[in-house]
């Protein structure tokens, strides 16, 4: 035992000593032993499988801040990089890429503006190239100040002050009270001293214009020079005699300037956007406009004018240093450049600051560009097209402030008055389109629209209403149409000829077609004799009675859909429109449809069950439940449906179908002998004791009394009866725009009466659509009236307690007043959407239903074959172009959509033509959620296209019904399909790198989703490479990259020692986020 001890430790401490040598440097040591020693103390082999002796690098994704790449393609979530997805929801922040056109954001929702707000109408934001040479800019918002880098805020001279009472944009203007010495001083600006080119642009308003009022001036005329910069409102000029007009004066020295503008130009009591503009030394240098068009009589030369230099003299509004003759009126808005604009730049102020959306303009208009005659009627004749062909007032012409768009209209008396221009705007056999708003009577008479040429067979060309509709003429012969347009309501009429016979004419009312002409006669407009007149033929009288609005001339021939597209924007007082960006969606994509989400039902009618608040979260009215009848007035053909019991109701005498209406279609009544039969409506007569209401949307011009619906009873038989009609005030007096409710019961109840009247003038036969709800509030022995939603002062004729009713003996008309079996009071203009509840709607269910159709939000799309939509596709709605929208009002069931659209395709294969389809059937409770495979327009199936980009048009009504202010529709978000990622090979780089000591073995990717991904390398972070039979240079781009097995083998040809870098490419075909987790070197 003791012996096997001994040898046990000897053994132990020989190894030992020998592990201990292995501790000493391998030179001179002979018995080194690089590896674990074996048991018995002997050094094993060396192992010679280089395998087992490499090392490994990595990259991982667990820090995103070691790696750059364009977070709008690529993102670093759960240590991976991965590829985001499209975005298919537009929603808040969002909807501030795209274009606006009178919408913007607020409150995070694409919101329909009634002015346009102070970002998208400061100068910067409207011409950003021209910011350097901005050299002042006021707004004139509580302050003088000097938004430009120059700083030269003002100060007030004399009796003039900051006001807040007459602004044109943002919260304030300048007012100048017209006494010698009121102006703003801006002091001495040395840039307009210096400069050889000048703008200068500012909104007036002219409280009187019986002077001579200067605009801005910087001049002087004494001691070394004679320097003079002036612009004022010209009463009389003193060159050419033109009154009310704009004149600039330059002199410098010896040598002037001068321009005298149109006469009756200058317009009091309205805001004028003025702009002058200067280059020295220039045949074309001086240079006027008015509303951002420049004057015929501009431009001037500018010889011998070296600058505009007026010594130490401030610049000036509202008077001269001198104090010659102060404005009696506002500024606003003020912007000065050391530049000479374009006309075009000078037009884009004018539009983006002007807030009138609906009128004629660059930014939306078809054909823009060949429109060669404009009257606007906005208290001035002046012609607002290029061509500056202003008109002369002759005889009793006058302005009226009852206007369709913009700010006036032209009142024309019928015997002596109409315009002069001077000009034949379409010559010869030149195609051409008239479009016009008129407002007129039927009195049997020719009232011309306009008329130029002389008198040789097809050198007249005349557009005109002919009694009760629109006529066309070349001289020898013409044709009518056949929609009756003389009702005093406004309608939009249109005329267009695509040759040189008047049988290439089609007659357009309301943005629909009314006649293709038959009639042959050639056209060929002379220009000999007889220019252009507006309201009278050249010839012969034939003076327009009534108002005109919106004249129009173009040297081409408008489309159907382009016709319709003018009258869409103009219907309404307020209009904009949201023009997403062009959407890559990486790859061809199918787009199977469009989910928008709104507060409110905004163009939707009431289906039979109401929606919910969780799918419209300002919803709190349920206008479905106690709905008794609904006459949508949808029908091109046929009987009208009511649609709450699917019945049919009769047409009997003048009534047209199909007519554009404030929802989809409406109907028209002669006011003669047309009517709506609608039968006595069951037990209603019984249910009115509860009390019940009634709501209509009305359009008419018509003076007379007239019903909207009811009957009227005697005291045999025994009969319940109601009424509501317009133009009706106490004691039956004919009065316009009041409005008469009356209910009565049956003999049960000794024939009580309720009857209210609105007796005022309410606005409601001004020609526009208004909303029209009487609430019978029986018990309370009560009626409230409501017109466009705002409550009316309510005069009691007879406020007596109802008894027993009974069911309605006498059927109830709609259009006229069954007057104990005999029609009477027929409505004379358009109806749309009649409704009954049998019970008293409140005030806000009221507003609810009257935003229905007052506030509408509609869609466009288009696919594009490029990310810039370069080839300009037109926008399409359901019917396949861009006349029709999509709207709540398609929120109907797939069957109801195949039968809505079941007639399409008559006229063309592959555009379904708004006349060709009506809107009915069973409406959807849930928000919208268009599925394009439910219009034949897309072939029923989903869009292909990898660019695509969506429209949004919001329109509202003229109201004040939202608390005093205007009711405007918004839009909270829009989701389209596929849900895709982004493709194209979107990059991630490495910004650390890691280490390579040896011959690189292999190369490996841990990737999910089954995408490609490409690399490249560096040895520096910014020189990359890739494998092409070899290492070379290559671009960022994924088709100069490899895939990990391409380059696994090769690598270590590219580095063995030193730093690397990487590049990856992340290639998805779409439907792929191509994870990319780890990357290994062995």
């Amino acid at each position: 035992m003791k012996t096997s001890l001994k040898l046990l430790t000897f053994s132990l401490m020989l190894l030992s000593v020998t592990s201990c040598l292995d501790e000493l440097p391998e030179l001179a040591n002979l018995d080194y032993c690089p590896g674990q020693r074996q048991e018995d103390g002997s050094c094993p082999e060396a192992d010679t499988d280089e395998s087992n002796l490499s090392s490994s690098v990595s990259w991982d994704f667990s820090n995103s801040s070691d790696y750059t790449f364009d977070s709008d393609f690529i993102e670093i979530s759960g240590n991976k990089a991965q590829i985001k997805s499209v975005d298919t929801q537009f929603s808040g922040t969002d909807f501030n890429n795209g274009t606006h056109l009178g919408s913007d954001v607020l409150n995070n929702k694409l919101t329909l503006l009634t002015s346009p707000s102070l970002d998208q109408t400061h100068i910067n934001n409207i011409l950003p190239s021209k910011t350097s040479s901005l050299i002042g800019y006021w707004r004139f918002d509580g302050n003088l100040n000097d938004t430009s880098s120059l700083g030269n805020n003002g100060t007030l001279n004399g009796n003039t002050a900051l006001d807040t009472s007459q602004t044109k944009i943002g919260s304030g203007s300048v007012l100048i009270n017209g006494a010698a010495g009121d102006s703003v001083s801006f002091g001495d600006i040395q840039e307009i001293d210096n400069a050889t080119a000048f703008t200068g642009c500012v909104w007036v308003y002219h409280k009187s214009i019986s002077n001579d009022d200067y605009i801005f001036s910087k001049s002087q005329s004494s001691g070394a020079g004679n320097q003079r910069f002036l612009f004022l409102r010209d009463d009389v000029g003193g060159h050419t005699g033109r009154t009310d007009t704009y004149t600039i004066y330059l002199r410098d020295d010896s040598s002037e300037a001068r321009i005298e503008g149109a006469s009756n130009i200058a317009v009091q009591n309205q805001w004028t956007h003025v702009c002058i503009s200067f280059r020295a030394n220039s045949s074309t240098g001086l240079r006027l406009y008015v509303n951002g068009v420049e004057d015929a009589n501009s431009p001037d030369s500018t010889f011998g004018i070296n600058n505009l230099d007026a010594g130490t003299r401030p610049f000036l509004i509202g008077d001269t240093y001198t104090q010659g003759s102060a404005l009696n009126g506002y500024y606003d808005e003020l912007a000065i450049f050391n530049a000479q604009l374009s006309s075009d730049e000078i037009r884009s102020i004018y539009e983006a600051q002007h807030g009138n959306f609906s009128e004629l303009a660059s930014s939306w208009t078809p054909k823009y560009d060949s429109i060669v005659g404009y009257w606007k009627m906005n208290g001035s004749w002046a012609d607002s097209s290029p061509s500056a062909s202003h008109g002369s007032p002759n005889g009793a012409v006058s302005f009226s402030s009852t206007n369709m768009v913009g700010t006036g209209s032209g009142q024309f008396n019928g015997s002596s008055g109409f315009l002069s221009t001077g000009v034949y705007p379409v010559v010869g056999s030149t195609p051409r389109t008239v479009t016009a708003w008129i407002k007129t009577s039927d009195d049997g008479l020719k009232k011309t629209i306009v008329d130029w040429g002389p008198s040789n067979v097809g050198e007249r060309f005349n557009f005109q209403v002919r009694g009760n509709v629109i006529r066309v003429e070349s001289q020898g012969n013409g044709e009518n149409g056949t929609m009756l347009i003389a009702d005093q309501a406004w309608h939009f009429v249109a005329v267009s000829c695509t040759g040189a016979n008047i049988n290439t004419c089609k007659l357009y009312v309301d943005g629909k077609l009314d006649k293709e002409v038959s009639t042959s006669n050639p056209i060929n407009t002379g220009n000999t004799a007889d220019p252009l007149r507006i309201g009278a033929a050249t010839s012969y009288s034939a003076y327009f009675v009534g108002k005109l609005d919106e004249v129009a001339i173009w040297q081409t021939a408008l489309t159907e859909s382009e016709i319709k597209a003018i009258y869409e924007k103009q219907k309404q007082k307020q209009v904009s429109s949201y023009d997403s960006p062009v959407i890559d969606l990486g790859s061809s994509q199918s787009i199977t449809n469009l989910t928008p989400t709104t507060d409110l039902p905004f163009l939707k009618e009431i289906g039979l069950t109401s929606e919910s608040s969780s799918d419209y979260s300002s919803l709190t009215a349920d206008l479905s439940t106690n709905l008794f009848a609904a006459w949508e007035l949808n029908e091109s053909t046929g009987n009208p449906v009511e649609s709450v019991s699917s019945s049919a109701s009769a047409i009997v005498g003048g009534v047209a179908q199909g007519n554009s209406g404030i929802l989809a279609g409406s109907y028209s009544f002669d006011g003669t002998t047309g009517y709506i039969n609608a039968g006595t409506l069951g037990n209603l007569g019984n249910d009115i004791i509860n009390g019940f209401t009634t709501c209509a949307w009305v359009r008419t011009g018509s003076s007379v009394k007239q019903s909207v619906i009811g009957n009227y009873d005697g005291t045999t038989p025994d009969s319940s009866t109601f009424q509501l009609q317009i133009n009706r005030g106490l004691s039956n007096a004919n009065l316009k725009g009041a409005v008469f409710a009356y209910v009565r019961d049956a003999g049960g109840g000794s024939y009580q009466t309720l009857t209210g009247v609105v007796n005022a003038d309410t606005g409601i036969s001004d020609g526009k659509w208004h909303h029209l709800c009487a609430n019978y509030n029986v018990p309370a022995q009560q009626i409230n009236i409501y017109i466009d939603a705002v409550p009316q002062s309510v005069t009691y004729e007879n406020q007596g307690s109802l008894g027993a009713t009974a069911p309605f003996d006498r059927d109830i008309f709609i259009g006229a007043n069954n007057a104990q079996g005999s029609p009477n009071n027929f409505f004379r203009g358009s109806l749309d959407s009649v409704n009954i509840w049998t019970t008293n709607l409140s005030a806000s269910e009221v507003l609810e239903h009257y935003r229905r159709g007052a506030n509408r939000v509609k869609y466009q799309i288009r696919t594009c074959s490029d990310s810039s939509c370069s080839g300009s596709p037109e926008w399409k709605g359901p019917g396949g172009d861009s006349s029709t929208f999509f709207s709540e009002l398609y929120n109907r069931s797939s069957a109801s959509l195949d039968s809505i659209f079941s007639t399409c395709y008559v006229s063309s294969q592959d555009v379904c033509d708004h006349s060709e389809f009506s809107i009915f059937g069973s409406k959807e409770t849930g928000p919208l959620d268009l599925l394009l495979s439910d219009f034949p327009v897309f072939d029923e199936s989903p869009l292909q296209s990898r660019y695509f980009q969506y429209r949004v048009i919001m329109e509202a009504q003229k109201n004040q019904s939202c608390s005093g202010e205007a009711c405007v529709p918004s839009l909270n978000s829009l989701n389209f399909s596929p849900s895709v990622y982004h493709t194209g090979g979107h990059s991630i780089t490495g910004t650390t790198a890691v280490t390579i000591d040896g011959e690189i073995e292999s190369f490996s990717e841990t990737v999910s989703s089954g995408c490609t991904v490409k690399y490249q390398f560096s040895k520096d972070g910014t020189n990359f490479s890739y494998y092409n039979s070899g290492w070379t240079a290559a671009t960022d781009s994924s088709s100069e990259a490899n895939t990990a097995s391409e380059i696994s083998s090769v690598l270590k040809d590219f580095i063995s020692t030193g730093s690397l870098y990487f590049r990856a490419y992340l290639v998805s075909d779409g439907s792929q986020a191509c994870e990319l987790e780890e990357i290994n070197i062995n």
